[in-house]
């Protein structure tokens, strides 16, 4: 079995980006309206960083207009598809 916690890195890059193509948003744009550097959120997007704190999450998914709790459901779904697999 995948640790979930990896599993969590792995998907929730692709959650961010499915969110922000659908809200329109450029990288840069989701970066100013959460409060960091667009350097940092390109890193959240390609999984080469992870939110260090719940409110980093919040952050986010105010500047995509969603739900904070919508964006961890999309994560935890993805999480279980991939647990259903092994």
């Amino acid at each position: 079995m995948n640790n979930q916690y990896e599993l969590m890195k792995r998907y929730f890059p692709a959650v961010l980006r499915k969110y922000r193509t659908a809200s329109g948003l450029t990288q840069r744009e989701v970066a100013e309206k959460a409060k960091m550097s667009g350097s940092h959120y390109s890193k959240l997007e390609t999984g080469k960083r992870w939110p260090r704190t719940v409110a980093q999450v919040v952050f986010l998914a105010e500047a995509l207009g969603v739900a904070a709790n919508d964006l961890l459901w999309e994560l935890a779904e993805e999480v279980k598809k991939e647990n259903l697999h092994e």
